[in-house]
């Protein structure tokens, strides 16, 4: 029964939008910015609710993801002592 409506739904929404390219692109274009306009402000929306909600699993904005927590900017120890020595000089 679900899968007989979604057909329906396809075809009026395929003549709906052969009618729309058929008749002016101005139309089509007006319509397709104003479809995109909606979904852009649904996901805002949607943004919005999780940051308000204090985010995805509680990862809400900081800056935790920017600082290294420790962590040596040089790949190996020799190379610290490396680049501690070209400080000296």
């Amino acid at each position: 029964m679900a899968g007989e409506e979604q057909q329906v739904y396809a075809i009026i929404a395929f003549v709906l939008v052969m009618t729309l390219a058929y008749l002016d692109i101005r139309i089509s274009a007006t319509v397709i910015l104003a479809l995109e306009g909606v979904s852009m402000l649904l996901v805002v929306t949607a943004c919005g609710i999780v940051l308000a909600k204090g985010g995805f699993h509680g990862h809400a904005f900081s800056s935790a993801s920017f600082r290294p927590g420790g962590v040596s900017l040089c790949a190996r120890p020799r190379d610290r002592l490396v680049v501690l020595d070209l400080l000296r000089v």
